[in-house]
């Protein structure tokens, strides 16, 4: 994992009265809302005996674990040990981590780098969303990814001719990668290529726009017509969590909503799970492959993310990030 970035970890819709259980970055969190509906993450971990606090319930904007009713405030500091009565004196160590988080978009991001730099830095955003005219729908998934596989995968143009080009998520597209730029920005990079038909094959060319903005968002964008926008966090070394975002250009509320669901269920969930996964799954992680003029997206992607963990200065990371660093780590 790159550090020092906000990550996108959940839909904020999926956090409601209840605590929410997840594990991002090889972490295991504990997402509530306190008494202002302000968002909350901690470290699910209860440390008196260390069970989860997920399993316990929210009382008056308090996380209360659910096997002795101990309580937690926005801090992760217990506030209450009811087995030690009410006067009773909380050691300074009856607490638990807090992860900085924050909302924007209807999604959840948590900080993931080096203490007291949260503050500072932006959450980032992908370009081709902003004053985007149509309709979105949402979906997440879960896949058997690496994060830089995850990733990878949508700048691989020339393998949706074949992965995708006979299945019902894609209207066949050529072979041949043909004119390609890309464009590296200090946030991330875009990549266009135009996918056109071999002499004697079926289809016709398409032109791509993939916007990737560090650490993983990314926008997916053929002809200018509909737009798949991707958020990825890693949930440990070999599993990827993936937030879907796809827009369809159409205002009329109803019918746009329609076409995006249909859009989402044929070229998002379905297209990746059952027809990406089982070659992607596969995929040499990088420096043991071989790229060719056609991967020039990836190979841009693998430059920047070099960079930003060589300019990365793991011994000012807290533990848990500095041992994710690997997990993205540069050929």
């Amino acid at each position: 994992m790159l550090p020092n970035y906000w990550y996108p970890i959940l839909f904020s819709r999926r956090v409601r009265q209840r605590p929410v259980a997840l594990r991002r970055g090889g972490v295991d969190l504990v997402l509530f809302r306190n008494a202002r509906r302000e968002l909350v993450c901690l470290r699910d971990r209860c440390p008196h005996r260390g069970v989860p606090l997920s399993l316990g319930f929210v009382r008056a904007g308090r996380l209360v674990c659910g096997y002795h009713g101990f309580e937690f405030d926005d801090a992760g500091a217990c506030v209450r040990m009811p087995c030690e009565g009410p006067d009773a004196r909380i050691p300074a160590g009856m607490c638990t981590d807090r992860f900085p988080v924050r909302e924007r978009d209807g999604i959840v991001w948590m900080f993931w780098g080096a203490d007291g730099l949260a503050e500072a830095t932006e959450l980032p955003y992908l370009r081709a969303t902003v004053g985007y005219a149509g309709t979105s729908h949402d979906s997440e998934l879960e896949w058997p990814l690496s994060f830089t596989n995850s990733l990878e995968n949508n700048f691989d143009i020339h393998h949706f001719n074949y992965v995708h080009g006979s299945q019902v998520s894609m209207v066949r597209v050529g072979s041949l990668v043909g004119e390609s730029a890309v464009e590296l920005r200090p946030d991330g990079l875009d990549y266009r290529a135009n996918a056109e038909p071999l002499p004697g094959e079926r289809g016709r060319t398409r032109r791509f726009l993939v916007e990737y903005r560090a650490p993983s968002l990314q926008a997916i964008n053929v002809d200018q017509t509909g737009m798949v926008t991707v958020y990825d966090c890693p949930i440990d070394a070999d599993t990827t969590f993936r937030m879907l975002r796809m827009y369809q250009p159409i205002t009329i509320p109803v019918v746009g909503k329609l076409a995006a669901m249909g859009f989402t269920l044929m070229a998002g969930k379905y297209a990746q799970l059952n027809e990406d996964l089982p070659f992607a799954r596969h995929v040499a992680p990088p420096g043991q492959d071989r790229p060719v003029r056609a991967d020039a997206g990836i190979t841009a992607f693998r430059k920047f993310v070099r960079q930003r963990l060589l300019d990365a200065r793991a011994d000012e990371l807290p533990e848990h990030v500095a041992a994710a660093m690997a997990w993205h780590a540069p050929p």
